[in-house]
């Protein structure tokens, strides 16, 4: 990161602090979001040396993805969670 870009980051911070000062904590949350899902992370189909066999036992599931939003408000978790 250049000086500049540096310096920049400083102002926009202390302008972002400045805009917020008045306004009450307990008026802010926190949100984020994940991602899980239930399939392997092995391949299907093995690799092997051209003439030689590839073989072994891995299981392989094609399982569900799901997303999911917590947001911390007040002391207090409120989740969602969204397949696909």
């Amino acid at each position: 990161m250049t000086y500049r870009a540096k310096e920049q980051s400083i102002v926009k911070k202390a302008e972002f602090m400045a805009a917020i000062d008045g306004i009450a904590r307990r008026r802010f949350f926190w949100t984020d979001e994940i991602s899980s899902d239930q399939r392997s992370p092995t391949r299907p189909y093995g690799r092997s040396k051209a003439g030689h066999r590839a073989f072994g036992i891995r299981p392989f599931v094609q399982g569900a993805r799901f997303s999911s939003l917590g947001t911390a408000l007040l002391g207090s978790l409120h989740l969602g969670i969204v397949s696909g």
